[in-house]
């Protein structure tokens, strides 16, 4: 104990009656204006904590709408796809089918047109430009 107080002079007391000799009214009140700034630190929180809570829940709500939003936009999207998908199914049936049709009619056609006289003959019919 003696080695402590001579490190830092008379600063610290050396028995326990000088303790009894301080005075407790300015400490007490240090301590009463520290309990009131963490009351005051503890509320400006709590009220942070509040308003982070709330836009949290804004944004959570918002994400939500926009989400409902998009999935009914990708659904009318998947259902409208699907019915080009099934239109151009059909058109490429429908070329292939004119594609048929012209190369069969086409040699018919040139024979047929290689029976008029001469000049009344059209020139040769060919289907590969046709479609």
């Amino acid at each position: 104990s003696s080695g402590i107080n001579a490190e830092y002079g008379d600063s610290l007391p050396s028995d326990h009656t000088q303790l009894r000799h301080l005075k407790t009214r300015p400490i007490a009140e240090l301590f009463n204006l520290y309990e009131e700034h963490l009351r005051h630190t503890a509320v400006m929180v709590t009220e942070e904590q509040n308003r982070l809570t709330r836009n949290i829940k804004e944004h959570d709500t918002a994400v939500a709408q926009i989400l409902a939003v998009s999935q009914k936009k990708q659904h009318v999207y998947s259902v409208w796809g699907g019915g080009i998908q099934t239109s151009i199914r059909e058109i490429s049936t429908n070329v292939s089918e004119i594609q048929r049709t012209l190369d069969s009619l086409v040699p018919a056609v040139n024979e047929l047109n290689a029976l008029l006289p001469v000049n009344e003959r059209l020139q040769n019919f060919s289907s590969s430009g046709c479609v």
